[in-house]
């Protein structure tokens, strides 16, 4: 009975192989089911809170609902629900959760893969990790309603300026205190050896000179690990 030892073992291996590798329910991206609707992400309207996620090679998705932005266990873990026509998860709170923040936890191949926050994610915590729901018009500062911006006939008109705050301080003749920090931002009457005006002072010759507009955006994410603890 020898002979039944090599076809049972490759029975028993070819078993064990497509357990391994279990085959997508899609052959190509080309497969994917195409959602064109324009609620992904969180929306928060009429007392209620709603979560679309598209992710068509998904077996399960959860939410899962924190009271801040950067530690702790979740208040509450939520199953959204799968349309797989359109490829995409959701689920609806009967509240408006503003000020609570949010990750999707999705299975994929019998495996729960890491927290994140989507793609569609509007504002996030600490690093990015959790997804945030806010009013956005709370986040408008003070007269943004009353601020117009300069007229603009074409678009190439447009001036834009890009700087890290690192680079715009750490030079040796800035003439800067807060070389390489954000605090570099906040000082004023800078000079070179030159007398030529640096830091903040030389952005406004500039905006004079160049800008019918100037505007700063700080962005934290080029080093994230440092959020929780910025250095000023």
């Amino acid at each position: 009975m020898k002979w039944l030892k090599i076809p049972l073992f490759a029975i028993f291996m070819s078993v064990i192989s497509g357990c391994n590798h279990r085959q997508s329910a899609y052959k190509s991206y080309e497969d994917y089911p195409v959602y064109s609707g324009d609620d992904l992400g969180v929306t928060v309207a009429d007392g209620k809170t709603c979560f679309v996620l598209w992710t068509p090679v998904a077996e399960a998705v959860r939410i899962r609902i924190y009271d801040n932005g950067e530690n702790g266990d979740p208040e509450r873990i939520i199953a959204m629900d799968k349309d797989a026509d359109a490829g995409v998860f959701r689920a609806v709170v009967s509240e408006e959760l503003y000020g609570k923040y949010y990750t999707y936890r999705i299975l994929k191949d019998k495996k729960w893969l890491p927290e994140t926050p989507g793609i569609w994610a509007k504002a996030v915590g600490v690093n990015g990790n959790r997804g945030a729901i806010i009013r956005m018009q709370d986040t408008d500062p003070e007269g943004w309603d009353k601020d117009i911006r300069p007229p603009l006939k074409n678009f190439t008109d447009i001036i834009l300026y890009e700087m890290h705050y690192r680079d715009f301080s750490i030079d040796s003749t800035s003439g800067i205190k807060n070389k390489g920090k954000f605090l570099a931002l906040t000082e004023q009457g800078t000079v070179n050896p030159e007398g030529l005006k640096t830091g903040i002072d030389h952005l406004k010759v500039l905006s004079l000179k160049a800008f019918k507009s100037l505007r700063l955006r700080l962005d934290f994410q080029m080093q994230p690990a440092e959020q929780a603890n910025l250095i000023l």
